[in-house]
């Protein structure tokens, strides 16, 4: 605690937890203006975004409902740290890739920091798309007959094509902007 309160350490998610639970307050507390005496303000320097409890499928397919949108629990980014890389903490989620037709670049258990803001591709990058009932995480490439090729890293997944008279059923959640693994 010493040394979060000299600024020399910065707290994790499950510290802020434990704290909160210790001065009888909510983690909203810690992070705004009603922190306890002598516990710094959070607000400005992390950011929690809600993990829910939805797997993006980097393989075949994984289906979702909205009973999975409920709940979750939150992940601490440096606010500074989001800004840097252009994603608002608004229009972010945290959400888990399963699956290995993204491997080596995303692997079967990884974290997915997701900007909501994306609606629709705008480059070849990695994007959470719902497909038929299914959400999925592909890397998309436009085509200039306005359909889309949903990618896979892995070498063992064949190419996706989705043509222009389908995309309507082709919803984009976000653009994939970080992941990270336990190792």
């Amino acid at each position: 605690m010493s040394h979060y309160l000299a600024g020399t350490t910065e707290p994790k998610a499950f510290a802020l937890a434990a704290i909160a639970e210790a001065c009888s307050v909510s983690m909203e507390s810690l992070m705004g203006s009603a922190a306890p005496a002598g516990l710094p303000n959070l607000a400005e320097r992390f950011a929690f975004v809600r993990r829910y409890d939805v797997r993006a499928s980097a393989g075949n397919g994984a289906l979702t409902t909205a009973d999975e949108l409920e709940g979750g629990d939150f992940v601490a980014f440096r606010a500074d740290w989001l800004h840097r890389i252009g994603v608002s903490p608004r229009q972010a989620e945290v959400l888990i890739a399963i699956g290995d037709s993204m491997e080596p670049t995303i692997r079967d258990g990884d974290l997915l920091l997701i900007d909501r803001s994306f609606d629709r591709p705008k480059d070849n990058g990695i994007y959470v798309l719902v497909l038929g009932g299914m959400v999925l995480v592909k890397r998309v490439q436009t085509r200039r007959d306005g359909s889309v090729v949903l990618l896979s890293d892995n070498q063992r997944y064949e190419n996706e094509v989705v043509p222009a008279d389908e995309l309507p059923d082709l919803k984009v959640e976000g653009r994939v902007r970080w992941f990270g693994r336990t190792i």
